[in-house]
């Protein structure tokens, strides 16, 4: 069982797609309402489809609870493990949102940077990631970002990453039900031994509606989308 992160952002005190969101085209649009939402998940998201073959899913992500309560869920996965599944929102305080995975972890975020992870083989602690937003909606620059993960006698190692953020035009997302047209920015960081490549997309409002960001380099990315 994975462990739930609805305390772990407040306790950090720390502010972490090659291609589209999802990279499947979609049917369904933003309107139209709970059928279409499903019929546009059910060839993505396992166990959403109909029939006898259908997968068992766990508590809280079946269908019938998709169906209910669609602005409840995202989409989240690792592209290196799992194909694209569903997401439950198990706190939401303002820019501070945990999502449960279907897949059994945990993922933090703040303001839609990723700050933390439960659950997987090598977590992703804590992460700072102030100077990283301020870039981002100054629409590019440099930034530090510093990232707590666990070393093999299970103590805090820090990693500081030096990082620039650019954009780069605009594309078209696909976010699993709809379609919308994002400001796509790239994150290059680096140290001495790890180097990565973060991705975001923004809505006109400047939220990021979708991401590709590093983990850990056991775990290597995540990528999370709105519905």
């Amino acid at each position: 069982m994975a462990r739930t992160l609805t305390a772990l952002v407040a306790a950090l005190g720390v502010g972490l797609l090659s291609g589209c969101a999802t990279g499947d085209s979609s049917s369904g649009g933003p309107g139209g309402g709970p059928t279409g939402l499903l019929g546009s998940l059910s060839g993505i998201i396992p166990g959403l489809g109909g029939g006898a073959e259908q997968t068992a899913q766990p508590p809280g992500f079946a269908a019938t609870d998709l169906a209910a309560a669609p602005a409840a869920f995202q989409l989240m996965w690792l592209p290196t493990f799992t194909s694209p599944g569903l997401a439950r929102i198990i706190q939401n305080n303002g820019g501070d949102l945990t999502l449960e995975s279907q897949y059994g972890f945990d993922a933090a975020f703040r303001d839609g940077f990723l700050v933390g992870t439960r659950g997987l083989t090598e977590d992703l602690m804590g992460a700072y990631v102030a100077d990283v937003r301020s870039a981002l909606r100054a629409g590019g620059g440099t930034a530090v970002r510093i990232h707590d993960t666990l070393d093999g006698l299970d103590q805090i190692e820090q990693q500081r990453y030096d990082c620039t953020v650019s954009a780069d035009g605009r594309e078209e997302v696909d976010l699993g039900v709809r379609t919308v047209v994002a400001r796509k920015f790239v994150e290059s960081c680096r140290n001495a031994f790890v180097q990565f490549e973060n991705l975001y997309w923004l809505d006109d409002r400047g939220d990021i509606v979708a991401s590709r960001q590093f983990v850990t380099q056991t775990v290597a990315y995540l990528r999370s989308n709105r519905l």
